[in-house]
C-alpha cells in the first residue's frame, strides 16, 4: 500500500515537472474583435453583377481636346491632367493618362506629323510628349507665365522648334522642343499686346511644303 502511494506521488510530480509555459489560468484574454463602422454600407455598395466597367473620364471641366495627324486624342482639364486616347474604327481607347500640370492648363497643340504634342499651364511650365509612344520626354521650367503654344516645324527639320507666348508681355519665345528652356530666339516687336493665338499655315508650292507661321 506504503508503495502505491508513493508511485502515484512520483507520478504526480513527474506530470508538474513536465508542464512548460504559463498555466491555463494565467492565459491572456482574448480581445474583442473589431467592428468596421458602417461596414453593412460597403457591403450594400459592392458590384452585385458579373461584369462592370470603369470610366476614365476626366474628374474635372475639359478645357482643351487635340486630335493629332497621328489618330490620337488628347484631352486636358482644368486640374492640370492630360489623358490619351486612340481612334478606333468606331469607338476611342484609353491609353494614358499625366498628372502633367500643377496647375491649369492654358494651351495644348499638336505637330502637324502628329508625333509630338505640348501643353503650358500656370505653374509655369512645358510638357513635351511623343505622341506615337505616348510618353513624357521634356519638361522646361519658365521664368514666366505662358499663354498659348504652337509647333512651328516642318517634317524633316533639325529642330523640333516650338513657340510660346508670354501672358503679362508681348512677347513670343522659340524653343527646341527637345532641349532645354534656353530660347533659341524671341520676337519683340510682332505684336504690341499678350499673343493669345497661334497657328501654323501650310502651302505648298512647287512640290515644296512651305511652312507660314501666323501670330
Amino acid at each position: 500500500m506504503t508503495m502505491s502511494c508513493n508511485k502515484r506521488e512520483h507520478n504526480e510530480s513527474d506530470n508538474e515537472e513536465d508542464w512548460i509555459g504559463p498555466l491555463p489560468s494565467e492565459a491572456v484574454p482574448q480581445k474583442k474583435q473589431k467592428v468596421l463602422e458602417y461596414e453593412q454600407v460597403y457591403v450594400d455598395n459592392l458590384p452585385c453583377c458579373e461584369c462592370y466597367e470603369k470610366s476614365y473620364m476626366h474628374r474635372d471641366v475639359i478645357t482643351h481636346i487635340v486630335v493629332t495627324k497621328s489618330n490620337f486624342i488628347i484631352t486636358g482639364s482644368c486640374d492640370g491632367h492630360v489623358k490619351f486616347w486612340k481612334k478606333q474604327e468606331e469607338l476611342i481607347e484609353f491609353v494614358k493618362h499625366f498628372r502633367a500640370h500643377l496647375m491649369t492648363i492654358q494651351s495644348m497643340a499638336a505637330s502637324c506629323n502628329g508625333v509630338h504634342a505640348c501643353t503650358v499651364s500656370l505653374d509655369k511650365t512645358i510638357k513635351i510628349f511623343d505622341v506615337i509612344n505616348f510618353d513624357m520626354i521634356n519638361m522646361m521650367k519658365l521664368d514666366y507665365i505662358p499663354l498659348c503654344c504652337e509647333w512651328i516645324y516642318s517634317p524633316g527639320d533639325a529642330i523640333s522648334a516650338i513657340a510660346v507666348s508670354a501672358q503679362e508681355s508681348n512677347k513670343i519665345f522659340i524653343y527646341d522642343g527637345q532641349g532645354t528652356n534656353i530660347p533659341l530666339h524671341v520676337f519683340e516687336k510682332l505684336h504690341t499686346k499678350p499673343v493669345v493665338a497661334m497657328k501654323v499655315k501650310k502651302k505648298k508650292k512647287k512640290k515644296n511644303n512651305i511652312s507660314n507661321f501666323i501670330f
